[in-house]
């Protein structure tokens, strides 16, 4: 039979859109008897697959000769018939052709001004072999970035040296949410504080900058929390991050009632106002202190329905600021803290946008590229990684950071934590899904921070165990997981071996070098330094 693709109501021209797994079976009797497909207008080809990645397959058209077919030498059937043929991008493309077999086939795809077609001619009734070659074999799916390898033999559990130290070594930073509100963060002598200035080279306050805190009442601004994230990181030398100026969640109620509503009618004019008064004061304060804020945080819907239709669209989250104010309420927002502060490092951050090929990790890249494009100022993307132990997708995750790359940016992850049901099983699982994560960090250049959102189980927002330390602050599986990475790119890197426990007291030589090769003395602190040529633990 014939299937006919057409506009019947408006008469207009359609777009059949065809995709890399396209695939068209056509049933062939005889010259007189056979399936075709007429469009009215044109066979677009779309080279992204259902998981947004680009392709270079193309679409499949199956020859099936029926039972008993009627078919003979010379006997030419147009398969497919439209105005033209075209492709998103331009790119060049042709059907592959999945020969039946039996007979001997000549299949051509014939341009003539304003008409296409493709036609099979039987050509023989001899089988040449044709069908013996299948074009549509997948082939083996792609291995994941770095498989879990063999246990090297080392107890993580001897070596003292901090996740800081490891990552300053090479270059990166480990930070970690830390609860103003609920620490005794003045108090450098807690565990809890002496905890997260051993552990993390970087300090972010979990609520204390955000604008219910901020600016609870209009212009009327305390930076309490947000000081003491500040001392706390000064003190401990860790660099400090901003979170957050612009997001939908927890603003104060002078500002809306309803995070998604613009709920005190305040004009378009008075929204920008308000956002931009409170960017600009907040990083005047924080100037000089903070090195980086997370600018705007959650805009995108988790619904993405245009991308489907569009490849470079993204739909955004209802709140106070997109309703009252438009999309540009993320271009203003960035423009105003470059100028309040203009050696910010600003960043755009979002949740379930980690893995490549899922629509909202597509939508955030397509919104990033827009800002890059109309020259916003935009130094990264932050992706926030509340993921679940056993749903982490290494190859995926590094495929999404490393696509940044090509845009100039950043990708960093910013709010890590990975839940598990808090069995043996599951915390071991934890760990793995925790290393996977350290080797994305650690193996991508445009990654170099990592945050984990919180210090121990019991401060997290999410009753699932999801971080690096037990609420007594004993390390967790994960916590060595994360250990066990930085430490073998530290070995890496500097082609030492695994560090001995402390070098007896007797023989300890007049001099020791640290991990830059400079030359020190016998140091106080704990750590690893080179002695005689090996790596030695002082503890």
């Amino acid at each position: 039979g014939t299937l006919t693709v057409a506009d019947y109501v408006g008469k207009k021209s359609v777009d059949l859109r065809l995709r890399p797994t396209s695939k068209l079976f056509f049933e062939l009797n005889s010259a007189d008897d056979y399936d075709k497909l007429h469009v009215d207008g044109n066979l677009n080809y779309w080279n992204i697959g259902q998981d947004f990645a680009t392709s270079d397959k193309t679409p499949i058209v199956y020859l099936q000769p029926v039972e008993g077919n009627q078919l003979k030498v010379g006997d030419r059937l147009t398969l497919i018939s439209a105005k033209k043929k075209s492709a998103r991008g331009d790119v060049a493309w042709n059907f592959r052709i999945q020969y039946p077999k039996t007979l001997t086939w000549e299949v051509r795809e014939i341009e003539d001004g304003d008409s296409f077609s493709l036609v099979a001619e039987v050509v023989s009734m001899d089988y040449s072999g044709q069908g013996d070659v299948n074009v549509d074999d997948e082939g083996n799916p792609d291995n994941p970035v770095n498989p879990d390898d063999p246990d090297d033999g080392f107890d993580e559990k001897t070596d003292k040296t901090p996740l800081r130290e490891y990552a300053a070594h090479l270059g990166k930073y480990i930070g970690v949410a830390a609860p103003c509100w609920s620490y005794d963060i003045n108090n450098f002598n807690d565990a809890n504080t002496k905890t997260i200035g051993a552990e993390f080279n970087m300090v972010v306050s979990e609520n204390g900058m955000k604008f219910e805190n901020t600016e609870q009442s209009k212009n009327s601004f305390n930076y309490a929390l947000g000081d003491a994230a500040v001392r706390l990181g000064e003190h401990y030398d860790c660099l400090i991050r901003g979170h957050v100026f612009a997001w939908h969640k927890q603003n104060a109620p002078w500002v809306t009632e309803n995070d998604n509503k613009n709920s005190h009618n305040y004009s378009r004019a008075e929204l920008l106002g308000i956002l931009k008064n409170h960017i600009f004061k907040v990083a005047a304060h924080f100037k000089g202190k903070v090195t980086e804020w997370d600018v705007v945080n959650e805009c995108l819907s988790d619904d993405q329905t245009a991308i489907r239709n569009n490849p470079d669209a993204y739909d955004l989250r209802h709140s106070v600021w997109y309703d009252g104010i438009g999309e540009d309420f993320i271009d203003s927002a960035f423009v105003w803290a470059r100028q309040a502060d203009p050696e910010l490092k600003l960043y755009l951050t979002d949740y379930g946008a980690e893995f490549k090929g899922v629509a909202k990790t597509e939508a955030l890249y397509n919104l990033a590229k827009r800002l890059v494009k109309n020259n916003i100022p935009l130094d990264g993307v932050g992706l926030q990684c509340h993921l679940d132990a056993g749903a982490v997708d290494e190859r995926k995750l590094s495929q999404t950071v490393a696509s940044y790359k090509a845009l100039g940016l950043e990708c960093i992850i910013t709010e890590l934590d990975l839940g598990c049901d808090g069995t043996q099983a599951g915390f071991e699982q934890q760990a793995k899904d925790y290393a996977a994560v350290t080797r994305v960090w650690l193996n991508n250049d445009n990654c170099p921070k990592m945050v984990i959102w919180g210090l121990k189980d019991s401060d997290s927002w999410r009753g699932s165990s999801p971080l690096l330390f037990q609420e007594n602050l004993n390390r967790k599986p994960a916590y060595y997981a994360v250990h066990r990475e930085l430490r073998r790119a530290a070995q890496q890197l500097t082609g030492v071996e695994n560090p001995i426990i402390e070098c007896p007291v007797d023989s300890q030589p007049s001099h020791y070098y640290n991990l830059q090769g400079q030359r020190i003395s016998c140091p106080q602190s704990a750590g690893i330094y080179i002695v005689n040529g090996r790596k030695v633990l002082r503890k």
